[in-house]
């Protein structure tokens, strides 16, 4: 029986590290833009790939307080839902209400750049058809 059952968005996130010296991609703070320059090829220091989502997020800091939570959420049959599977059992966190649909897997990609971040987001638009019998 779970504590807790979370509801919501279940997506991929990838994090870029961009060095702050880098000289392909700056900060105008004034403005608060970015700028790149256009066309180039800009190095990260590193990636970090994994699961995001209001609703994942929520149950992993749930599991990890030491209670029993499931995931209800929606994410594609892709080359994303192998990963998800395996984070979300890695936290212990029951996935008997994760469906998969033919729609891609939501994802997020961040800018981590001079102590900030600025995400890219996908949000794919799902029926919501859960089952909870």
């Amino acid at each position: 029986m779970l504590d807790i059952l979370c509801v919501g968005d279940c997506k991929i996130d990838i994090f870029l590290n961009i060095p702050n010296d880098n000289p392909h991609f700056g900060l105008d703070k004034e403005k608060n833009k970015l700028f790149l320059s256009y066309g180039e090829k800009i190095y990260i220091d590193r990636y970090v790939l994994g699961t995001g989502g209001n609703a994942t997020n929520t149950a992993v800091g749930i599991a990890r307080l030491g209670l029993s939570v499931g995931l209800c959420a929606e994410i594609g049959k892709d080359e994303f839902s192998k990963k998800i599977f395996e984070e979300l059992n890695k936290e212990n966190i029951n996935t008997d209400f994760l469906s998969q649909t033919d729609k891609e897997t939501s994802i997020s990609i961040g800018l981590n750049y001079k102590d900030d971040r600025t995400l890219f987001t996908e949000h794919v638009q799902r029926e919501h058809n859960f089952n909870f019998y």
